[in-house]
């Protein structure tokens, strides 16, 4: 596991933990109906150039794990944000607002992806070439990976 602390971000929350996020999240591999292994999905580098409280100047965040990775940061810092740009990366139709702007690189399997959202526009690129969107779990499977620290914390009695 990684810790991530997004850029002008001076000193650790004690508060919610936002951006776990898991090893795989990646559509069945091609092949036979007994399900398969899923290649692997790695997030490498996300950019937010421009979202909700980062209007004039986004931030960057490089070097993530390939196993899960956990925002940190005083209030303010980015962690809310960076969970809804991973969301808005990966099911853009659902989650990308008009008017931001990221920019995503990452890894499905041994194919190496890159994704630019801007207003309505979508590139999607495979190896350095356009390539449409590749298939990730429905909408309604988005909310399953993230989570706060206080979920996997709670305790029932």
């Amino acid at each position: 596991m990684r810790r991530v602390k997004p850029e002008g971000s001076q000193e650790r929350s004690q508060e919610v933990v936002r951006g776990v996020f898991p090893e795989a999240v990646a559509p069945r591999a091609e092949g036979g109906a007994d399900g398969g292994a899923r290649p692997q999905f790695a997030l490498e580098r996300l950019e937010i150039r421009r979202m909700p409280g980062f209007r004039r100047q986004g931030f960057t965040l490089d070097g993530l794990s390939e196993g899960i990775n956990v925002i940190y940061g005083p209030n303010g810092a980015g962690k809310t944000t960076t969970a809804r740009a991973i969301e808005a990366l990966l099911w853009p139709n659902e989650a990308f607002q008009p008017g931001d702007a990221l920019f995503g690189r990452f890894r499905l399997g041994n194919e190496r992806w890159t994704v630019e959202l801007e207003d309505t526009r979508q590139v999607w690129q495979r190896h350095g070439r356009p390539a449409e969107r590749p298939s990730f779990p429905g909408e309604l499977a988005r909310h399953r990976y993230r989570l706060s620290l206080t979920e996997p914390l709670h305790v029932d009695d």
